[in-house]
Parts: C-alpha cells; sequence; structure tokens
C-alpha cells in the first residue's frame, strides 16, 4: 500500500475531475470522459476498485510503467489518485 500512495497524488479525485458519463467498464474498473477542473482539458478517467491487499503491487506496477512510457501511441498518465478503496488513474 504504502508504494502506491507514494506514486499517487494526495488531492481527492472528486476535486480533480468532473467525471462527465461512463464510456466503458472491463475487468479491471470502468472508464470515464472526464473534464480536469484545473485546466478544463477533456480527459480519460480509469476508476479502479481496489479489493485485496495483493492488488496494491499489482496496481503500483502498471502506474510506474504508465508514467515512464512516453509515446504518441500510448496513452500518457496524468495522475493518478487513491480515494477510499479505489484508484483513480487519468489520461
Amino acid at each position: 500500500m504504502e508504494r502506491l500512495l507514494q506514486l499517487t497524488g494526495r488531492a481527492d479525485p472528486h476535486e480533480q475531475f468532473k467525471l462527465v458519463e461512463k464510456i466503458g467498464k472491463g475487468n479491471y474498473g470502468s472508464v470515464h470522459k472526464a473534464v480536469s477542473l484545473g485546466t478544463n482539458e477533456v480527459c480519460a478517467v480509469k476508476i479502479v476498485p481496489i479489493e485485496a491487499e495483493e492488488d496494491y503491487g499489482q496496481i503500483a506496477n502498471e502506474v510506474e510503467i504508465m508514467a515512464a512510457c512516453a509515446h504518441e501511441n500510448i496513452t500518457r498518465l496524468i495522475g493518478a489518485y487513491v480515494t477510499g478503496n479505489s484508484l483513480w488513474v487519468s489520461s
């Protein structure tokens, strides 16, 4: 859990993004069209429920990989936030 918290923002994602509509749902969570309240840019927010302690390491790995990727064909990570028992990943 500590590693995941080190990789994510401390801000409340509800204050960072306005969710506009749900655009998809998969095995690991749902994806929403959102607006960044700070920049007014349209973005995507993936909301992943964290159900078990073993999920934290796997999710931390995904956030690290997304943060390290810099390629035009890979979604750019804007931020990641832990709130309650879920992770919000914006891109």
